[in-house]
């Protein structure tokens, strides 16, 4: 990992340390899904999306990994325009046979995993709590976007590849074209 983006990863924690004052009900398997927006100008945004719903090819990837499978765990996360029908400013909630992102624009690698503590804390050793981060520099994400997805196992770098283990639906939020976006999916097992 390179230093930009060990550096943009850092600069969302310190962030997130100072933003995050929802207490989660760590006993519920799901998670949890925010970003901190870095302009040009150096200020950041933190935009708190709320819980995703783990759907059932999520549940299928853990059981194959608890088996002793070999297959890649949780790889990736992927942006959507969301179904061309959806209201924009009230999509449908997601449903657990949601299986992959109605309108996949963008697809990228997981750059930092973390375990951490409930009180959402890094923490150096394994706890049931893991943050799924990607960074995506000034232009990678732009346009609209409702849906989000967290993947793994076989083909999850391809465009509805692999398993989707978490779904997001979201009123549209267009992404800033100038800004840096590091996204954390926060995963309780």
């Amino acid at each position: 990992m390179n230093n930009i983006i060990k550096d943009q990863i850092k600069r969302a924690y310190d962030v997130l340390s100072t933003k995050i004052t929802i207490k989660d009900d760590y006993s519920i398997k799901g998670g949890r899904v925010f970003c901190v927006v870095e302009h040009k100008d150096g200020t950041a945004e933190f935009k708190d999306f709320g819980n995703n719903l783990v759907v059932l090819t999520g549940d299928i990837l853990v059981a194959g990994l608890a088996k002793g499978d070999a297959i890649p765990a949780i790889t990736h996360m992927a942006l959507g325009q969301g179904d061309t029908w959806w209201d924009p400013l009230n999509p449908p909630a997601p449903v657990r046979s949601d299986t992959y992102l109605k309108s996949e624009y963008i697809r990228k690698a997981i750059t930092n995993t973390q375990y951490v503590l409930t009180d959402g804390t890094p923490s150096g050793t394994p706890t049931h709590i893991v943050d799924f981060v990607t960074v995506f520099l000034e232009g990678e994400p732009s346009g609209a976007l409702m849906e989000l997805g967290l993947f793994g196992g076989t083909d999850a770098d391809l465009t509805n590849g692999g398993y989707m283990v978490a779904y997001r639906i979201n009123p549209v939020w267009n992404i800033p074209v100038d800004a840096a976006i590091t996204w954390v999916w926060r995963v309780t097992f």
